[in-house]
């Protein structure tokens, strides 16, 4: 399970890791359908796309946080999972 940052992961107790990389393409799919974030006409393209790329990173972030979340997962550093005996995988 994985978050945004190297070590953090998205982790709910008693989800079987099949249960938590269904939930996460959801969210996934969720985030890139409406992460979307249009480039302005105006001024240089180059500069306007890289600034709409970077929206749109940050855009889809906010919305895959809130999806899992509103799933019952909570983002945690994974050595808090090792504690408390369960083992880290990552899927993508």
């Amino acid at each position: 399970m994985t978050g945004c940052a190297t070590n953090m992961v998205w982790y709910q107790d008693g989800k079987s890791l099949a249960e938590a990389e269904s939930d996460w393409r959801v969210c996934k799919f969720e985030a890139t359908k409406h992460g979307y974030v249009q480039a302005s006409p105006f001024g240089d393209p180059i500069a306007s796309g890289a600034s709409a790329g970077i929206q749109e990173a940050f855009r889809q972030n906010d919305i895959m946080k809130a999806c899992m979340e509103s799933k019952g997962y909570r983002l945690i550093h994974k050595s808090q999972v090792e504690q408390m005996g369960g083992t880290v995988q990552r899927f993508r």
